[in-house]
């Protein structure tokens, strides 16, 4: 417990100037997912790419050591391919939410500061007649921030977001555990930073 409050009373003691908010509405476009067990006759089984959006909040205690926030919605397709075609099963969506410690580069005057990022939360799959399933997920990633004007920027972020199914054991593969331990995805996106 000492260790945590001394870590809070460090950040919180940051001078005033260096502390700030950023807002930054996200879109982005998510890599496909392979599913890796399948049934005899299907070649593959896909979680489709598709463009992600949402929203994060973070709060810096000082010019490098932040917390952030964040929110991503995806609709996409679960997709098979065999030797007659290539249907969608079903469209399905997938939330994350989660929180991520986040390290930036350089001073804080500078206009372009790079940064890295790593963080925990949950993805939540759902579709139309299908049970929606929710798992835990993490998060690594870096970027670079450019700030043109003191409290208005744009940001570009890469991250690799896998979701822990654990449900490499299963006998049965219900629609969202894939019969597989994580479902590996990765992320391009950025938006438009307001600090205040």
């Amino acid at each position: 417990m000492r260790p945590l409050m001394t870590i809070v009373l460090l950040l919180g003691s940051a001078p005033a100037l260096a502390q700030s908010w950023e807002l930054t509405p996200l879109v982005g476009y998510t890599s496909a997912a392979p599913i890796t067990r399948t049934a005899d006759g299907v070649e593959d089984i896909t979680l489709d790419r598709g463009v992600t959006v949402g929203v994060q909040t973070a709060y810096f205690f000082s010019p490098h050591i932040g917390l952030e926030a964040q929110w991503t919605h995806q609709t996409t397709k679960l997709s098979m391919t065999t030797a007659t075609g290539s249907p969608d099963l079903f469209t399905t969506w997938t939330e994350e939410v989660g929180g991520n410690l986040v390290y930036q580069f350089g001073a804080a005057a500078r206009p372009l500061r790079p940064f890295v990022f790593g963080g925990v939360g949950i993805t939540s799959f759902s579709a139309p007649d299908v049970a929606a399933q929710t798992k835990f997920s993490w998060t690594v990633g870096a970027g670079v921030k450019w700030f043109p004007e003191p409290v208005l920027g744009v940001e570009v972020r890469g991250r690799y977001k896998p979701t822990e199914l654990q449900d490499s054991s299963s006998t049965f593969c219900n629609p969202f555990g894939f019969c597989q331990s994580t479902l590996n995805r990765f992320e391009l996106g950025g938006g438009v930073v307001v600090r205040f």
